[in-house]
């Protein structure tokens, strides 16, 4: 069976006055009860029961996709007569007064429901904050909607997320347990049966101030971004928002996805995944409680009450209990752990073993060699934009591509402005001594090329993106400081590296150039070891960070990039761009904790941060000769590491070696990669309405007389290129239609709109040509399209490989 699948899924009910409903809210009751017996009791357990539980809090005990934010960690552990618990490590700073965080545990330790992940008991010993619940082996609803790797959820389930995580909500209501902590598809876990339920860790604030409520306050409701306070209504909010996930399954800022049920296209927010597998008045329902939920003022959200009886009548199938609803456990492999780990002579050999990795992933790096230009050419799709990869898109001076070599080996290529280096042979020494280089801490070269006037290097491909990304971007996700301490280590260690391989000279360290690899382990780029242009000018975007020396003469030396680490440290401690000669005013005053970023507040040691911003002031002195060396900062670095035994991948929430794989062109991508409107309308031309079926003319023929001229009417100025009068008849033909229009017919008209300058409704007519075809190339391919004309160049790419995914799924099929 697959993922979500019940064993009585076959068997729909067919009363339309749909009877179980009642009997399901009659019997639940008793069935609770039942539950409840057998839930062990709230009880305070010994640290060292705990510790033992879980191999010393070992990071192989980690529970992926678990909450990850700096010590606030779950591990998965055996309790002898209690069984597989979860058990979640709050940062010994957040709850000082232990009584506190005691009466907090207890209060929701009273609770009791099979709507819950139950609360088992708390430790507060030793400085330690301990909570342990009921362990579920099938992960997150967030791991089950949008995980690479996921598998369907069909519309039944979903509507019985909506259904149970109402019932939770309105049972923790009842029992006066009405604010909830950062409701989110994370908070949702699904038991042995298969059943979802509703972490009781949120209803725990994670410090004693709870000031942090959700990690992206485009996801908050509006009161809490506006004073900061949470009310019972913020958690109808949020509900509002895991509805909207649950039928989008993509994450949709609230006020979007309310602004467009509102403008009565609430379809266009539905998975394409699930398309002719759910009832459209069911869906619509569900969005309109959505909408609901989702309104500004608090006073007209819905109560918990009322979410229950709303979700309640679109349940369809019967329930079961099938351990076979999920097909594979979150984390089948905890209890082996448990029992597998051992413990003896693991430090002695870390040095060892560190060693041993690092000259083995040595030899797996492919030997650094010369590519012809026909080679890359083909490997990243004729420099199409599609492939583009650095952060500026287009825009860049010296784009950075995706590409893929023989073995499916992903590589990054560097392509200069042929004007840059016009000695080719200068350009060949620098690359060939970079490219002898070999290191964990490096993102290594592998190659170059020099034909026809172009200057490509290729690297590594790091699948994680750049710090700059995860430290600064909207959508960014909470970095531990256990992370941040990290990356200083290892930046250090790769630039002390580079010093001993004589290789002292990195030009403009900053963020963006430290990326994250399969592991999620902070790599600095080579790319940064070749100057952009021969003459060495271009040193810094922006003076203010550049060092005194080079301001002042022009000149790079080896200090330089001591104090540009200086200033990445300043950055990775406040997740701001701070002016270096700023933020060391501020640490020379005695206020360094004024730069700490706020989201960190009592998730680090006051001591290591000082230590830390400490070593950034050495880095930053005005006089390049008062600045340490690289072997000075590895030693400074290297005692703050705190839990090196976690994978970088699980203290960054990131999927394991998650990759986009380039796909090859078809014409119409092709077209719409490279921006040529000349042959996306020969290919819109020639088209036709062809993926529609025969059967559509025939349709409208049978409808009235005035349908077919406007139509052709439309057409003939589509194939006249008269775009003003294809827009006009196009417009005129979906009035006049009472069922869906033509995707042909908004596809056209997107065109037409692009081509006469009006992005937006290129880009909203895109949207409805998809909305009538869920799985039409086209429809993605002319949205990318109209998202690069806007200037969101990533949105285009994204549209422009799902277009991609869609057309290989479509040739396997035509090949069966």
């Amino acid at each position: 069976m697959g993922c979500f699948q019940s064993k009585d899924a076959d068997h729909v009910i067919t009363s339309p006055d749909h009877p179980s409903v009642q009997h399901q809210l009659e019997s639940v009751t008793e069935d609770q009860v039942e539950q409840e017996s057998q839930v062990p009791c709230f009880k305070r357990f010994a640290l060292r029961e705990l510790y033992d539980a879980t191999n010393g809090f070992s990071g192989k005990c980690i529970v992926p996709g678990g909450e990850m934010q700096a010590l606030n960690l779950v591990y998965g552990g055996m309790i002898e007569g209690t069984g597989l618990v979860a058990i979640k490590r709050l940062s010994k700073l957040t709850w000082p007064d232990a009584q506190q965080f005691v009466d907090q545990a207890t209060a929701v330790g009273n609770l009791r429901s099979k709507r819950l992940v139950n609360l088992l008991g708390y430790c507060v010993e030793g400085g330690e904050r301990l909570l342990v619940a009921e362990y579920m082996p099938y992960g997150t609803l967030s791991k089950h909607l949008f995980h690479w790797n996921r598998q369907e959820i069909p519309w039944e389930m979903r509507v019985r997320v909506a259904y149970y995580i109402a019932q939770a909500l309105d049972y923790c209501n009842i029992e006066n347990q009405k604010i909830y902590h950062d409701l989110s598809a994370s908070r949702i876990l699904f038991d042995e049966d298969g059943d979802p339920r509703l972490s009781t860790f949120g209803l725990i604030k994670n410090s004693r101030y709870g000031t942090r409520y959700s990690t992206n306050l485009t996801y908050t409701p509006p009161e809490f971004s506006e004073t900061g306070i949470i009310i019972p209504e913020s958690v109808i909010y949020h509900y509002g928002n895991v509805l909207i996930e649950l039928v989008s399954g993509k994450h949709i800022p609230p006020n979007h996805a309310f602004d467009i049920i509102m403008e009565k296209n609430a379809m266009l927010l539905m998975d394409s995944s699930l398309e002719g597998r759910f009832e459209s008045e069911d869906a619509t329902k569900l969005l309109n409680l959505a909408s609901k939920c989702l309104q500004k003022n608090p006073e007209d959200r819905p109560d918990t009450e009322s979410l229950v009886s709303a979700a309640a009548p679109l349940q369809k199938l019967e329930e079961s209990k099938d351990a076979d609803v999920i097909t594979s456990p979150d984390h089948p492999s905890v209890q082996h752990q448990l029992e597998s780990v051992d413990h003896e002579d693991q430090v002695d050999h870390e040095d060892q073993v560190d060693h041993e990795n690092q000259v083995e992933q040595e030899n797996q790096i492919p030997c650094f060699k010369k590519f012809t230009l026909s080679e890359l050419f083909y490997i990243i799709n004729e420099f199409s934009p599609s492939c583009i990869v650095s952060e500026g898109g287009v825009k860049d001076f010296n784009e950075v591509y995706i590409g893929k070599l023989e073995g499916n080996v992903l590589v990054a290529v560097k392509r200069f402005s042929k004007l840059t280096w016009p000695d080719a042979q200068h350009f060949v020494d620098q690359a060939t001594a970079v490219g002898k280089l070999r290191s964990k801490r490096l993102v290594n070269l592998l190659g170059y090329c020099v034909e026809r006037g172009e200057r490509l290097l290729v690297a590594e491909y790091m699948p994680y993106g750049t710090l700059s990304k995860h430290l600064f971007y909207w959508n960014r996700q909470e970095i531990p400081w256990e992370m941040r301490v990290r990356v200083a280590y290892y930046i250090a260690q790769a630039l002390d590296y580079c010093n001993v391989k004589n290789q002292k000279i990195y030009h403009d360290l900053s963020a963006s150039r430290i990326l994250f690899d399969e592991e999620g382990d902070p790599r600095l780029s080579t790319f940064g070891l070749i100057k952009n242009r021969r003459d060495g000018i271009s040193y810094s975007t922006n003076l203010t960070y550049a060092p005194p020396e080079f301001s002042e003469t022009g000149t790079i030396i080896p200090e330089s990039v001591i104090y540009s680490y200086g200033n990445v440290l300043i950055e990775l401690v406040s997740g701001k761009h701070i002016p270096p000669n700023h933020a060391f005013d501020i640490i020379m005053e005695k206020n360094a904790m004024l730069l700490m970023d706020s989201s960190l507040e009592g998730r680090f040691e006051s001591e290591d941060a000082t230590k830390l911003l400490n070593l950034a002031s050495k880095c930053l002195q005005k006089n390049p000769e008062d600045r340490p060396d690289t072997e000075s900062l590895v030693s400074a670095a290297a005692p703050l590491q705190k839990l090196e035994e976690i994978a970088s991948y699980f203290l960054m929430r990131l999927p394991k070696s998650t990759v986009i794989q380039p796909t090859m062109l078809s014409p119409l991508k092709k077209a719409c990669s490279r921006m040529d409107h000349s042959a996306v309308y020969e290919i819109l031309l020639k088209t036709g309405y062809s993926d529609e079926g025969a059967e559509s003319d025939l349709l409208v023929t049978r409808q009235n007389q005035e349908l077919v001229q406007t139509k052709n009417l439309g057409d003939n100025a589509f194939r006249d290129q008269d775009f003003i009068n294809a827009i006009k008849y196009y417009s005129k033909l979906v009035r006049m239609m009472t069922s869906s229009p033509y995707a042909t017919v908004f596809a056209r008209r997107s065109f037409s709109y692009l081509v006469t300058g009006e992005r937006d409704p290129a880009l909203g007519d895109a949207m409805k040509a998809q909305f009538c075809i869920p799985g039409w190339p086209t429809a993605f391919y002319l949205q990318a399209l109209a998202l690069w004309e806007l200037g969101m160049e990533s949105d285009a790419r994204d549209m422009i490989n799902k277009g991609a995914a869609l057309e290989a799924k479509r040739l396997q099929t035509t090949e069966r």
